[in-house]
């Protein structure tokens, strides 16, 4: 006879992506850099960059850049980045051995990030990622990016699930603003874009600096 514990479905895990399960704040500081270097604006340093990135890259250049500037930069951005994130993007550390542990129990994933499709497909494709996750949506997918909940909430509609037989995963202070929007339970690993006192600010579930620590959470959950 089967136990109600057999029947549970395994919680589905949303994971963003940069900053919680990839380090790629090298090639979109060599990438704004030479967009800022072929319109004549001066360098912007690597911290400044990092700091910045989760937002969208639009949102990411015009907090960095004149508003004039703006669509110059960001074409520039586009052409280089393509090739930028073919070398140099590399996983947070535990990132793909936290991975390959949910894969092997049949743990349903998915990616919601607000980078945009094309570059998270060459990042996955790069990486091999796209083998773990049933599921990938961006912002330039969804009606609003995050803080807003639209992907998240896309994200569960696509595996049927209700926010309670979800976790999410994220490391910015927007991540646990979508979360909380969409009544999901979130984790924040402090290997990304914002500060452990900014995020806490928020009160996510919880707050982690290594994402393997994510384990005993999500039996906690279950």
């Amino acid at each position: 006879m089967s136990t109600s514990k057999n029947k549970m479905k395994k919680k589905l895990v949303i994971f963003d992506l940069d900053g919680t399960l990839v380090n790629a704040y090298r090639a979109v500081w060599r990438s704004l850099n030479y967009a800022l270097k072929e319109t004549g604006l001066p360098r912007i340093d690597h911290y400044s960059v990092q700091r910045n990135v989760g937002r969208g890259e639009t949102k990411l250049i015009r907090s960095l850049v004149p508003e004039n500037k703006v669509k110059k930069v960001l074409r520039l951005y586009r052409t280089h980045h393509k090739e930028a994130l073919k070398h140099g993007v590399h996983f947070i550390p535990y990132a793909k051995g936290v991975l390959n542990r949910l894969h092997r129990q049949g743990y349903p994933m998915a990616i919601a990030s607000n980078r945009p499709t094309r570059f998270t497909r060459i990042i996955m494709r790069e990486l091999e990622m796209r083998p773990y996750f049933k599921y990938v949506i961006c912002a330039d997918r969804a009606p609003r990016a995050k803080p807003h909940p639209d992907i998240l909430q896309m994200a569960l509609q696509h595996f049927d699930r209700k926010p309670s037989e979800a976790v999410y995963v994220g490391d910015m202070t927007i991540d646990a603003i979508s979360g909380r929007r969409a009544r999901i339970k979130t984790v924040i690993v402090t290997t990304g874009s914002s500060l452990k006192r900014e995020v806490l600010a928020e009160k996510p579930y919880k707050v982690i600096d290594r994402l393997d620590k994510f384990w005993p959470i999500l039996k906690e959950l279950e």
